[in-house]
């Protein structure tokens, strides 16, 4: 999870500091910026979502699974 948490935080980094002497220049920084926080989110979100199931077991009732 370190990992994953490095990419979604130098990818948000880079796209916030993005910069670039042409218009494609630009484009191709943001989308690789945008690319490294989108692989982070990826590597995370499975992650999280295990760690939590695996501490709340037993918790919900069925009432909370119930879908509207």
């Amino acid at each position: 999870m370190t990992i994953t948490t490095l990419f979604i935080v130098l990818g948000g980094i880079l796209g916030t500091v993005a910069h670039a002497p042409s218009a494609v220049g630009f484009f191709w920084f943001i989308t690789v910026a945008r690319g490294m926080v989108g692989y982070g989110a990826g590597g995370e979100y499975p992650a999280a979502s295990t760690a939590v199931s695996h501490c709340c077991v037993g918790q919900v009732s069925p009432i909370d699974l119930k879908v509207y």
